[in-house]
């Protein structure tokens, strides 16, 4: 049978998203049932799940193939029809697939074109559209040197200025706590009762400062990291391989910017299935619960009505049938490409903190992704590898990690990495992210809390000495942690308690007053301004009175000659110009223009100041409205309605 029709025939009975992926499965379980990709297969998922699940991944993996009847859900039916035709269990097959995608061996060719990125358009329907394209064959984009630099710098300025207004500003600091609090899942025994939502609000505190201290840490390393990269002259790709060939610190450096990137990918997908399971309409669709571990579990709810009919393309049946959700598992750009074509069309079951969590995520997704799917990956695997072999990697610890192993506490979990050239180094960030946190769990601000969250009572300097006292705590536990001095506070951007420009509550608030104070007397001296013109104006308009007549034209000079102006026909070439014809004996002399004085009279009667208020029309008022109001859907406006 021709290979090319017997694909075609796979991709309708399996439902895969293309022929050329139902190629990939074959040529996917072929190869890892050799003798030399069954090793490499078993050596990925010892590396990938750890010792401590691998012989449990084994039995799971060989397990012989099983037909399943009945409906299906997700992707399920994929994987079924296409597992037990090749003769394998579903298992195999998923971790076969994903061991052979990130490795990107057994490839099909691809004939389709690359997919080429939109002018504007953002990192989640970039990705939805890439993936889509890869699926079906295309080639695979080359890395957009670019547009890396752009978000590394843009998420870089983002995070600074959010960690700056959490300590100037205490309502939007509390507000985005309670919006957290509300989606977070405390651990069974923590919360005396009656004390759940006080939990729940010092969960979501450290929860918040962790993620935004990650995420510092990750794109504080790639803004610095291209920084250097342009004062070399890098500022493409290309150039940029160049000089990591040539420079093994720039390498190492890359090396852990990659690391710091999955962790970020790690947490920030952690908290998706919290935040997307906790809205008014889809809670009940689940268990939300933590284990003894501390780990989030989120179970299908199997007794709720509407359970058994959940809609096809439904938010709430692809969450349920998220694997693994609320555990470690990794969100590749497919999950995230799937969760944006979802919350487009059904925005309204999930909160907004979900649809800004699934919008932080989508710039380090994409980030990340560039590094691993890409040339430039696969030139960047073979230098790792490469270092590996000659020792060389060792000497990037201390580019890679701000804390010394020996300081490490002793738990980790079994992660499943990104990166398997250098999978120490990405475990090791693990590790120092997981000392951080227990860190940061060490704070227990909840009677600042009972203050400012329960009365409402924005007490600026109370406020200013809560983060003083989190910031002290912090920055000794740093100390104590670092390698080498302020190599902790520098990775985590913390602020010094001494520090005299250290951004405060108190001063934000003063500004604010002084501004308005400010704003008040320029408003009184504009006032007085408007009333002294208005005392000092002089109609000098003239006006009718009952004896003359409206329609009665200034009288003219009779010693001034009478002028009659002749226009020329419409079609005659030459003069343009209306042209003047003298009657009478004298010759004509044109008058002079205004004097002097005439002039000084006119400009003093002009005002100095335009008025403060403008009256506009209903119509204008309302396309204003439209435009500045958050809560209006404007939509698209036409140009006409403002011309109009």
């Amino acid at each position: 049978m021709d290979t090319k029709k017997l694909h075609r025939e796979r991709h309708k009975r399996w439902g895969t998203p293309s022929p050329w992926a139902a190629e990939w499965f074959a040529k996917t379980v072929s190869f890892c049932k050799t003798q030399e990709g069954k090793k490499q297969f078993e050596e990925w998922l010892l590396t990938t799940h750890g010792p401590g699940i691998f012989d449990q991944k084994l039995l799971e993996v060989y397990a012989p193939p099983q037909r399943r009847y009945g409906s299906y859900t997700g992707n399920a039916k994929m994987w079924n029809s296409a597992a037990v035709e090749l003769g394998v269990s579903d298992e195999f097959l998923k971790q076969a697939h994903t061991f052979v995608a990130g490795e990107r061996l057994c490839e099909p060719e691809r004939t389709l074109p690359p997919p080429v990125r939109r002018r504007y358009e953002s990192s989640s329907d970039w990705l939805l559209r890439r993936t889509d394209a890869l699926l079906m064959g295309a080639k695979v984009p080359s890395i957009q040197w670019d547009e890396l630099r752009r978000i590394a710098f843009s998420e870089f300025d983002h995070i600074r200025d959010q960690m700056e207004a959490w300590r100037t500003q205490p309502n939007f600091f509390f507000d985005g706590l309670r919006e957290r609090a509300r989606s977070t899942i405390i651990t069974p025994g923590d919360a005396a009762p009656g004390e759940e939502w006080s939990q729940a609000c010092m969960d979501a505190m450290r929860s918040r400062l962790h993620l935004a201290q990650t995420q510092y840490a990750a794109w504080s390393q790639a803004a610095r990291l291209f920084e250097d990269f342009d004062q070399m002259g890098a500022t493409t790709a290309s150039a940029a391989l160049n000089v990591i060939k040539r420079d093994s610190y720039m390498l190492g450096r890359l090396v852990g910017l990659l690391c710091a990137i999955s962790e970020l990918e790690r947490w920030q997908t952690g908290k998706l299935p919290q935040v997307l399971t906790s809205s008014e309409y889809l809670r009940p669709f689940f268990h939300r619960t933590r284990d003894q571990n501390g780990i989030s579990k989120i179970y299908t709810n199997d007794a709720h009505a509407r359970r058994a009919n959940m809609r096809t393309n439904s938010i709430e049946l692809f969450l349920a049938n998220w694997r693994q959700i609320g555990g470690q598992a990794l969100a590749g750009p497919a999950l995230l490409a799937e969760l944006r074509k979802l919350t487009v069309h059904e925005a309204a079951k999930v909160t907004s903190e979900a649809l800004q969590t699934i919008g932080d995520l989508a710039p380090a997704s994409e980030f990340g992704d560039a590094f691993r799917n890409s040339t430039f990956a696969t030139e960047l695997a073979k230098l790792v590898e490469e270092a590996n072999r000659t020792g060389v990697s060792k000497t990037w610890e201390s580019l890679c990690l701000a804390i010394p192993p020996r300081k490490f506490n002793g738990r980790l979990d079994s992660i499943s990495v990104r990166y398997t050239s250098f999978a120490e180094y990405e475990r090791s960030y693990r590790r120092q992210s997981l000392t951080w946190l227990g860190v940061i769990w060490q704070l227990d601000c909840r009677d600042a809390f009972k203050v400012l969250l329960e009365t409402d009572q924005w007490g600026v300097q109370h406020y200013d000495w809560m983060w003083y006292t989190m910031d002290n705590i912090l920055w000794e536990e740093a100390k104590r942690l670092e390698r080498a001095p302020g190599s902790v506070a520098r990775l985590y951007g913390l602020i010094a308690p001494d520090d005299k420009n250290r951004p405060l509550a108190t001063k934000s608030f003063m500004d604010e007053v002084l501004r308005f104070v400010d704003e008040v007397t320029a408003s009184e001296k504009r006032r007085e301004q408007d009333e002294m013109l208005r005392a000092s104006f002089v109609q000098h308009i003239p006006t009718a009175t009952h004896q003359d007549s409206v329609a009665k034209g200034p009288e003219r000079n009779p010693e001034e000659p009478k002028v009659k102006v002749r226009k020329r026909r419409k079609g005659k070439q030459g003069l343009t110009q209306p042209e003047e014809t003298l009657v009478g004996t004298e010759p004509f002399e044109p008058q002079g223009g205004p004097s002097a004085e005439t002039k000084n009279a006119a400009e003093t009667t002009v005002p100095d100041l335009l008025p403060m208020e403008w009256k506009l029309g209903r119509k204008t008022v309302d396309i204003l409205h439209r435009l500045l109001d958050p809560k209006e859907k404007s939509g698209q406006m036409r140009w006409a309605e403002f011309e109009n």
